[in-house]
């Protein structure tokens, strides 16, 4: 078992002030057969702490850096020091991984430290994240499983063409999406099964119960409680004559090559 200490103060500043950091420093120690500071890359250890950062920096929204406050000659162990921000958002990442559930994270943080698995099993290593002031102890083992994904539910309403209709007791539709995908939802009543049938091969406004996957926002189950207004016989360029006309001349000095540009920069 590696051991590590924990700092109770740091000197921080150009004018080299005392400052106690005990409150907002956290562990992360490498754990494993033969781990040993002759055995462990530092190249290794940087990615294992860049990945953990990332995670943090992405869920506090902002710019944080991890301070390297404790270490012991004899250890793969770390003790860290942040901000009491960036110390909640280490908080969040180290209970997501206690829980095993990764889902209430940002995409790219629950990839950064999913990267962390992936080294813990290349390395047959097991990453400790422990800390005071709220933070469960955490680890990453070789074997750890994470659920990467929730499933959101909410009301919501569809355009799709019936393809098939039918079923009993439980009656279902198939719909084809305006992307072409096809859904198979289900339908709350035999009497709204009837009137979608009545509707075969044409496109449809339906309301209903939906459940999504929060990794990719895709539709993995509907359930159909009713049918809502929708012209089929409205064409796309007379929407879209209408949606132009509705916005005026706000679009008229606007490059949409470098709106798009723009947009794609400010994500990034």
């Amino acid at each position: 078992m590696v051991e590590c200490t924990r700092a109770v103060s740091v000197r921080h500043g150009i004018n080299g002030s005392v400052r106690s950091v005990a409150d907002k420093t956290f562990e992360i120690k490498i754990d494993g057969q033969g781990v040993a500071p002759e055995t462990v890359r530092l190249r290794d250890l940087h990615e294992v702490l860049h990945a953990f950062e990332f995670a943090m920096t992405l869920v506090a929204g902002r710019q944080s850096d991890l301070h390297l406050v404790g270490i012991k000659k004899s250890s793969a162990g770390f003790d860290l020091f942040v901000d009491p921000m960036a110390y909640r958002a280490a908080v969040k990442c180290a209970s997501a991984i206690a829980s095993r559930d990764l889902s209430p994270l940002p995409e790219r943080a629950r990839e950064s430290l999913l990267e962390i698995r992936s080294k813990a099993r290349n390395k047959g290593w097991t990453v400790k994240i422990s800390g005071s002031n709220g933070m469960p102890s955490a680890e990453i083992t070789p074997d750890t499983d994470f659920v990467t994904d929730a499933i959101i539910s909410g009301i919501s309403t569809l355009t799709a063409t019936i393809v098939r209709v039918g079923g009993t007791p439980r009656p279902t539709a198939q719909l084809q999406l305006p992307n072409s995908d096809r859904l198979t939802a289900t339908i709350a009543t035999e009497q709204l099964a009837t009137e979608l049938a009545q509707r075969l091969y044409h496109r449809v406004s339906v309301e209903g119960e939906a459940k999504w996957s929060s990794a990719d926002w895709s539709i993995v189950d509907f359930k159909i409680t009713g049918i809502g207004p929708f012209d089929d016989k409205a064409s796309l360029l007379e929407t879209i004559n209408l949606l132009r006309d509705m916005s005026g001349d706000i679009w008229d000095d606007i490059d949409p090559d470098e709106y798009i540009a723009n947009l794609r920069a400010e994500s990034e």
